[in-house]
């Protein structure tokens, strides 16, 4: 699928009320996921790569969770999304 001007790199658009819907979403699901990530073993010093990671929000728990001696990266489509997602 190719992108052009005025299109979006996200299916469901960037728009600031996106953002807040990922945002309620984020705190719905969250919680849960970071339960399930640390019954992996996911915590400290772990390094986790989150591919798509939109605005950031699963990204900031997952720099918590790793604390300074893990790493936390994310992979986002475009330079926008990925400066909004940087700590």
């Amino acid at each position: 699928m190719g992108y052009g001007p005025g299109m979006s790199d996200y299916l469901l658009g960037s728009s600031a009320a996106e953002r807040d819907r990922l945002a309620r979403q984020h705190a719905l699901w969250g919680p849960e996921l970071l339960v399930t990530l640390r019954s992996v073993d996911v915590g400290p010093g772990a390094r986790v790569l989150e591919v798509g990671c939109g605005p950031g929000l699963l990204l900031a728990d997952l720099t918590a969770l790793v604390g300074p001696t893990g790493a936390a990266r994310g992979l986002g489509r475009g330079p926008a999304r990925v400066a909004r997602a940087r700590p």
